[in-house]
């Protein structure tokens, strides 16, 4: 969910001097009512020592999302966030 809200939404923001993405209404992430269902399926592994199951999976979630826009759109975005004022722009020129 982490790595989604990234991807799609978060980003700092700053003028000349200073940073201006400074609280929760300037740094936008994504909210719950914005998320699909979840489902937690833990695995039961009591030999295992424990490690972070999240960040392995960091890396390609940017990835995922920009080859199913691809694929919807055709239009290839590279930057994050995958916002629609990106994302326009790059659609108008390739329709």
């Amino acid at each position: 969910i982490q790595t989604v809200s990234r991807t799609l939404k978060e980003e700092v923001t700053f003028d000349r001097s200073m940073v201006t993405s400074l609280d929760w209404a300037s740094y936008p992430i994504l909210t719950f009512p914005e998320l699909p269902e979840i489902v937690v399926e833990l695995i039961d592994r009591p030999t295992e020592k424990p490690w972070g199951a999240g960040e392995p999976t960091a890396a390609v979630v940017p990835s995922a999302i920009s080859n199913a826009i691809f694929d919807a759109t055709g239009a290839r975005i590279r930057s994050v966030p995958f916002k629609a004022s990106k994302l326009q722009p790059i659609l108008r020129s390739i329709t």
